[in-house]
């Protein structure tokens, strides 16, 4: 039996031309690759240029969506540390408890060698309406190690303690005196540390040492005021020196483990008070983006005072590097 013919299809002028160029158009959903031209280049098919299109759209959505979420992130971050800035105020106005400052200084050729301990101790509840808060301040050389020296890559200041006298003492009985600080201003002698807040800046590297020490201090609050500046100030230059030059109080001798210990609890101070934040103007813009910016410093650098022409001294800068602008005038 004869198959009947194969039926006649018409080719429209479109299709014709089509067939001609070498181009084929494949449905939706066909696989296969695409065919290509006289020139030899390769035609998309529609099921590739609807891929490509979900793809661009995807990518762009994604990155719409990723960025909502950085700048939701972003927020919540911000809003955290203001809570956080909020709750380190309040503890610091606790008249309940004591804040003690403890820094180390370790000898630079072996830094798990400590040679000098400082402790400063402020306690709210004996102010007895006194303006000037009274800082109790220590500092201790340890009699094994107070032949090595600093110099190299720390300033060596271990004999230029801004306060009474250095205790030289062996390193049992350094360890002893923390103890006993600790004890003394704890508010239960069965848990020490009940009742005392540690301060220190960069205080993961005090905590570490006081590890090593064998001195618990597990139930005792901590408060590490490079952190603090970190929140507001960003984390980028955030040393002792360039912490107190931001909130404008005067220094001497760091890396003098008293010394340090004092000017960490003074900084502390003046983070916690809004008043004084507001009258050193550390939180306006110019100053944030000053602190940003400023050079880093290295090794053992004193502070020089800039000068300017003026007739007026009610017509000062508020920080030093605004002088050099002023330096253009006339006496």
């Amino acid at each position: 039996m004869e198959k009947p013919p194969a039926p006649i299809t018409e080719k429209t002028p479109e299709k014709q031309q089509n067939q001609r160029n070498g181009r084929y158009y494949r449905r939706k959903g066909s696989k296969g690759r695409p065919r290509r031209n006289n020139n030899g280049d390769k035609d998309l098919n529609f099921d590739a240029m609807t891929r490509l299109q979900d793809y661009e759209t995807r990518l762009k959505n994604n990155q719409t969506q990723d960025a909502l979420i950085s700048k939701a992130y972003a927020m919540k971050t911000k809003v955290s540390q203001k809570n956080a800035l909020a709750d380190f105020m309040d503890t610091m106005s606790n008249p309940n408890l004591t804040f003690i400052a403890i820094d180390f200084e370790g000898y630079e050729q072996s830094p798990g060698i400590v040679t000098e301990i400082g402790i400063a101790v402020y306690k709210p509840s004996t102010l007895r309406g006194m303006m000037m808060p009274f800082i109790e301040l220590k500092h201790i050389i340890v009699s094994e190690h107070m032949n090595l020296k600093n110099g190299r890559y720390v300033p060596d200041h271990q004999e230029n303690f801004n306060g009474d006298v250095s205790l030289v003492m062996n390193y049992l009985h350094a360890v002893a005196a923390i103890e006993k600080v600790i004890h003394q201003h704890s508010e239960s002698l069965d848990v020490p540390g009940s009742g005392v807040c540690l301060v220190g800046h960069g205080l993961d590297n005090d905590l570490e040492w006081l590890d090593r020490m064998g001195v618990r201090i597990k139930p005792a609050m901590t408060i590490d005021t490079q952190k603090v500046l970190g929140w507001t100030h960003g984390k980028k230059g955030l040393s002792l020196r360039n912490s107190l030059d931001l909130v404008r109080q005067p220094y001497a001798f760091l890396h003098n483990a008293g010394n340090d210990a004092y000017y960490t609890m003074v900084l502390c101070l003046c983070l916690a008070d809004p008043f004084y934040r507001q009258a050193c103007g550390m939180d306006e813009k110019e100053t944030k983006t000053w602190f940003r910016l400023r050079p880093l410093t290295k090794g053992d650098s004193y502070t020089v005072a800039k000068r300017m022409f003026s007739n007026d001294i009610l017509g000062m800068p508020l920080r030093a590097q605004d002088a050099r602008q002023g330096n253009q005038g006339g006496a």
